[in-house]
C-alpha cells in the first residue's frame, strides 16, 4: 500500500516552544508555517497529507522534517544568505542620514548623490541606495 509514515519524536519543550511561535506575532509566517509541519508530523500523518493542510508540498515538508531531525528547532529558522557581506557599516549610514536631513550643502539647495558622496567619502551608487532604502528625496524636502 504505500510507505508506512515515520512519527517525528519531539520534547514536550520542543513541542511547547513550537506551539509559542504558533501563537507569536513576533515570528516570521514561513516559521510558523514550519512549526505546525513539525507539530502536525507528530501526528503520524503522511507528508502529502500535512502539506495539503499546511499548503506546500509533501517535498518541503519532507526538506523541513529532515532540517528538524539534524538541527532540532535551531534547523526551523533562515540560515544565513550566501552573497557579499556589507561593506558600509550602520554607523555610515546613519551618518548620511543625519547630513541629508540636518544640514545643507554649501552652495547648493540641497543634497545630490554626488555632492553626498563627497561629503561622506562613499560612492554615489551608495549613496543612492541608502536614500532609497530610507524613502529619502532631498531634492523634494521643503527646507529651502
Amino acid at each position: 500500500m504505500g510507505r508506512p509514515v515515520k512519527v517525528l519524536d519531539i520534547t514536550d519543550d520542543e513541542q511547547a516552544e513550537l506551539k509559542r511561535w504558533l501563537r507569536s506575532r513576533q515570528i516570521p509566517a514561513a516559521e510558523q508555517q514550519r512549526a505546525k509541519i513539525i507539530l502536525l508530523s507528530t501526528e503520524g500523518l503522511s507528508g502529502k497529507v500535512i502539506g495539503e493542510r499546511v499548503g506546500v508540498t509533501a517535498e518541503t515538508v519532507g526538506k523541513w522534517r529532515r532540517r528538524f531531525e539534524l538541527y532540532r528547532i535551531d534547523g526551523l529558522t533562515d540560515a544565513p544568505r550566501s552573497g557579499r557581506p556589507r561593506s558600509i557599516h550602520d554607523d555610515k549610514v546613519a551618518e548620511v542620514i543625519n547630513k541629508t536631513l540636518q544640514t545643507k550643502p554649501a552652495n547648493a539647495t540641497h543634497w545630490s548623490t554626488t555632492l553626498m558622496a563627497k561629503e561622506t567619502g562613499l560612492n554615489a551608487m551608495a549613496i543612492s541606495r541608502i536614500w532609497r532604502a530610507f524613502g529619502l528625496k532631498p531634492h523634494r524636502l521643503e527646507t529651502f
